[in-house]
């Protein structure tokens, strides 16, 4: 949506595309956080008969739940940015995330520098600190990119009739589609948890594999989006459909 409205040139519908998912996105972020900090430990009774386990991953749910809001606002300001073709920024900030998480990581889990060995608790306080961190230096490129565009945002936060349908047509499937694969996801989870603690680290260690290929192919995704939405919303339908068969 955000995209077409590039296309356009329609500053005020890139701001209400914006600010209605970003609203939308740092509520859903809050509703889980406010679930995950209040029931941490029934959540993950769901995942593992471990004793030992569920206590050790409630307690790393409860912290980490804080970085959901964060994640949320980044999201949404990586895809802006892409959109003004600004794709770079959000990589930088991406990066920046990940070597302050995985430093973070080494001298919260093991107690180094003078820090005390935080173990799980410090993973969690590691993954909470870089995504916030990672959010702060993406607002602040989104500033800079921003003073240089031509369009202005406009506090609109209420879609019309013909935004509400577009809304659903477009954006409630794509919705359920990521619910019901998140759902799926976690169901394989519990399966291997219930089955045993080994069985489910086992299961854990493909972890990285997966989003080395879901990444890029997300990556794939988002550009093309972009590359057609820009496309439709300037109205030239025929480069559109070239570029969605390249």
């Amino acid at each position: 949506m955000i995209a077409q409205y590039m296309g356009q040139k329609n500053g005020r519908e890139v701001s209400r595309g914006f600010l209605v998912n970003l609203f939308l996105a740092v509520l859903l972020a809050a509703v889980f956080t406010g679930i995950c900090i209040a029931f941490p430990g029934q959540i993950m009774r769901v995942y593992t008969k471990d004793a030992v386990t569920r206590r050790i991953a409630s307690g790393y749910l409860g912290i980490i739940a804080f970085s959901y809001i964060p994640i949320a606002v980044s999201t949404l300001l990586s895809t802006l940015l892409r959109c003004m073709e600004a794709a770079s920024l959000p990589l930088y900030a991406s990066i920046f995330g990940a070597v302050v998480n995985t430093g973070l990581n080494y001298v919260l889990i093991f107690g180094k520098l003078g820090f005390p060995e935080l173990g799980v608790t410090g993973a969690a306080l590691a993954t909470v600190i870089s995504q916030t961190a990672c959010f702060l230096l993406t607002m602040v490129l989104f500033y800079a990119c921003y003073q240089k565009q031509e369009f202005r945002m406009e506090p609109v936060f209420c879609l019309d009739s013909v935004g509400r349908k577009q809304y659903l047509g477009i954006l409630l499937p794509i919705l359920m589609c990521e619910l019901f694969w998140s759902f799926g996801e976690n169901v394989y989870t519990a399966i291997y948890g219930n089955i045993g603690t080994v069985d489910c680290a086992a299961m854990t260690l493909t972890l990285p594999v997966q989003a080395l290929t879901i990444g890029a192919l997300n990556g794939l995704a988002q550009a093309a989006a972009i590359l057609i939405g820009k496309a439709l919303g300037s109205g030239e339908d025929e480069r559109a459909y070239q570029e969605s068969k390249n």
